[in-house]
């Protein structure tokens, strides 16, 4: 499915896939950006109320619902949060194998150096 990008007055961008909104920016303006699009964009400009909020967990991500009355009747949606925090440190785990893997690399050129060294000088 291709995502659709949707841009709000203020410059907030987000991407729409099916029925899952994912706002593209830093963490702390996510609440306000999710309020713009709701005000600006889903159910149209100066329409509906938010009857309800429920945040859950799927594959990884924190997902929030959002439940609007409007007057053709109720409608549902759903922002993609971010990463969960098991899913933050997942990838912090990744980034230190990473690190562990260059440690012994140089640690295995070191020994290799030394007895080298040992080998033709002494």
């Amino acid at each position: 499915m291709r995502a659709r990008v949707v841009v709000t007055s203020s410059g907030f961008v987000f991407e729409r896939r099916g029925d899952l909104v994912t706002p593209i920016c830093a963490g702390k303006l996510k609440p306000l950006a999710e309020l713009e699009y709701l005000r600006e964009i889903e159910p149209g400009p100066g329409e509906g109320h938010i009857v309800a909020v429920a945040r859950s967990k799927s594959a990884g991500r924190t997902l929030e619902t959002v439940e609007l009355d409007t007057a053709q009747g109720s409608s549902r949606v759903t922002f993609d949060v971010g990463p969960t925090f098991v899913e933050r440190l997942r990838t912090v785990h990744e980034s230190l194998r990473y690190v562990m893997y260059v440690v012994a690399m140089f640690a295995a050129l070191g020994a290799l150096s030394f007895m080298m060294y040992r080998l033709i000088w002494e």
